[in-house]
């Protein structure tokens, strides 16, 4: 059997991580970026979760040097056997014809397509899982500085483990976490998890 990835990589603002980590998932669709869901909707996509092979996505190249924040959840490469899991030859931001977005269910395709990423061949290509995917398959919860991961902590959230690896983010300019410490601090007067920031990220 030729081996998965290390590990699957699935991008997310950072505005949006407490409502990620009190669900305990991530769901298809749940903070759609206008752009991507559109693609994806043309594409017959979008009731999936997508996930990178590689943690140097496409999406952080575009996001992080316009200083918006955002962490990167590290998964395990055993969902790639999850019920109704598939692979993707190309990330959905790509233009090519209709027919290079089928997804790869089969396993002896999906054995053949590892092959051919092995060789470099789709080097933007994901993994599909249907719906929702559990937080209990996450190996590592990824940021690029302490900062921001001492934002997080301070909600005191249940997590995966945490680590703190900025050469796995593009280099850019140091976000301003003013408005996400604004709206911690709005939650504990509050007592409850308020709606997230409107925070850029598309």
């Amino acid at each position: 059997m030729v081996p998965s990835p290390e590990f699957y990589w699935h991008t997310t603002p950072l505005q949006f991580l407490p409502e990620i980590l009190t669900e305990g998932a991530l769901r298809a669709s749940a903070h759609p970026r206008p752009t991507a869901l559109s693609r994806r909707r043309k594409l017959g996509l979008e009731s999936y979760v997508h996930l990178s092979f590689s943690s140097q996505t496409p999406l952080l190249a575009d996001k992080l040097p316009r200083g918006y924040p955002h962490a990167l959840l590290a998964f395990s490469p055993e969902i790639s056997q999850l019920t109704g899991a598939a692979y993707l030859k190309y990330n959905t931001k790509r233009w090519a014809h209709r027919e290079e977005f089928i997804p790869i269910t089969d396993p002896t395709e999906k054995q053949a397509f590892l092959i051919e990423w092995r060789t470099g061949r789709y080097p933007s290509a994901e993994l599909l899982i249907p719906e929702r995917l559990l937080l209990t398959h996450a190996a590592a919860l990824v940021f690029a500085s302490q900062a921001e991961a001492d934002w997080l902590t301070s909600l005191s959230l249940p997590t995966p483990p945490i680590t703190i690896a900025p050469e796995r983010f593009p280099s850019g300019p140091i976000p301003d976490l003013t408005l996400l410490w604004e709206w911690r601090e709005s939650c504990e007067r509050a007592g409850a998890l308020l709606p997230p920031p409107d925070l850029p990220f598309d």
